[in-house]
């Protein structure tokens, strides 16, 4: 029998106002176990250059994503884990940031 993967034990989510299913995502993020990690530089950028081998576990983040409004100044991230920050400090945001400067 199959088995479905088990749900997030938190969430994450952009949310602004309700928007039409096609400008909505829901990814699952599964978490990871590092078995060796190794860090090969620092880059100007403030990153750093990995070596790394993982492997996935059944369990991890439900992300929920939608188009911001026109009008909308700012993202907006949620989370339902009290102390996760939710300001420019979080992955999540820093990420976004990254893909609209590199794209």
């Amino acid at each position: 029998a199959s088995r479905a993967a088990p749900r997030a034990p938190r969430a994450l989510r952009a949310e602004l106002r309700p928007r039409p299913a096609e400008e909505r995502l829901q990814l699952f993020s599964p978490a990871k176990v590092n078995l060796f990690l190794r860090i090969i530089r620092k880059r100007e950028d403030g990153y750093h250059d990995l070596a790394s081998l993982f492997h996935t576990v059944a369990f991890g983040d439900s992300l929920q994503l939608e188009v911001l409004p026109e009008d909308a100044k700012k993202d907006k991230l949620e989370c339902n884990l009290p102390g996760v920050p939710v300001d420019e400090s979080n992955l999540v945001i820093r990420a976004l940031k990254l893909f609209r400067e590199k794209s």
